[in-house]
């Protein structure tokens, strides 16, 4: 079994010298359960934008350049009870697939590169937190949407408190049992 990267630098270590432990890790990873009725929801921290050259977070125009720092804001959000996944680039991926998993879960964290994604724009808690949240709240009260897709707004919030973040817009996903 390959072992699991427990600091950056062992992280780096590992792909350097053992290319094929992706491949190991990627073979052990765990499903979610299909999404199969109207009530399930999906909650995915999207993290495509460093691919993409949107480094920006509010005024801050590198804010996701540094790799290091997204890694470690990604292995926290996905440590958060009610995160299904992430959507990121295949480099990204093979780093989180390289990770310990999340405390919560005891088994490898739910990976899945996405290509194609749909956006719902005007929701940057930069601007306006509160305003956001109400946003994806009334998205999810369409019919057609059965979950979120959020990056930034989560990973790199103002106040800095990445755990508020997903725990709110986790639990609009559950509007009256755990959330607002």
């Amino acid at each position: 079994m390959t072992p699991l990267a427990p600091s950056l630098s062992a992280l780096v270590r590992l792909r350097a010298e053992r290319p094929e432990a992706v491949a190991e890790a990627a073979a052990r990873r765990t499903r979610r359960r299909l999404i199969r009725h109207p009530g399930d929801r999906l909650m995915i921290i999207a993290a495509d934008h460093p691919a993409r050259g949107a480094l920006a977070v509010g005024d801050r125009s590198l804010a996701m350049a540094n790799r290091f720092e997204l890694l470690e804001r990604l292995c926290l959000a996905l440590s958060r009870p009610g995160v299904d996944g992430v959507l990121a680039s295949a480099d990204v991926l093979d780093d989180l697939l390289l990770r310990p998993p999340p405390a919560h879960r005891g088994q490898p964290q739910r990976v899945a590169p996405l290509p194609v994604r749909g956006v719902l724009l005007g929701a940057d808690l930069a601007a306006d937190q509160d305003a956001a949240y109400g946003k994806w709240r009334d998205a999810l009260r369409l019919p057609t949407v059965r979950g979120l897709v959020v990056g930034r707004s989560l990973l790199y919030p103002v106040d800095g408190d990445v755990t508020l973040a997903v725990d709110t817009a986790v639990s609009l996903l559950r509007p009256g049992r755990d959330g607002p």
